[in-house]
């Protein structure tokens, strides 16, 4: 249980990054999305984000981006909550649908979101390592009182 609290941690971290990142090349460098993509997919910061090479592979054979995003999003492995999965899911209705300034203001609220999910998803691990720790400690023990 750690471990994937650990991941889903790990995995809204680096969400966050994207986000902040994709809105930064939209309002300084105005790239086309495909760019910006390819552009956080080759970087380091996102790299358990499976789903973006998974989107980019579909949207290139010609597939509709919106139903790109949505399907890779979907089939990603990451541990995402049912709500965090669908914020990341309609993203696709925002990027690339209006100008700078809209999409700017659009990612300013979904990386407000993901912050709010990350932080809670650091205490829930937080939470979690400690117990497992502490269950650990009295677990291991206990074995050693009845081998004793």
């Amino acid at each position: 249980m750690s471990s994937r609290l650990k991941k889903r941690s790990v995995f809204l971290g680096e969400a966050v990054m994207f986000i902040s990142q994709v809105s930064m090349e939209i309002e300084y460098i105005n790239l086309p999305l495909l760019e910006i993509l390819e552009k956080v997919a080759a970087g380091d910061c996102c790299k358990s984000l499976d789903f973006i090479p998974l989107c980019l592979e579909k949207w290139k054979k010609g597939e509709d981006f919106s139903v790109s995003w949505e399907n890779a999003v979907e089939q990603s492995s990451l541990p995402m909550k049912k709500e965090e999965r669908q914020k990341l899911k309609s993203l696709s209705m925002l990027l690339g649908t209006s100008d700078a300034a809209g999409q700017k203001n659009l990612l300013g609220l979904y990386a407000n979101y993901f912050s709010a999910y990350y932080e809670k998803a650091q205490r829930e691990y937080e939470k979690y390592a400690r117990m497992c720790v502490t269950l650990g400690a009295v677990t291991g023990t206990g074995i050693f009182i009845m081998l004793i």
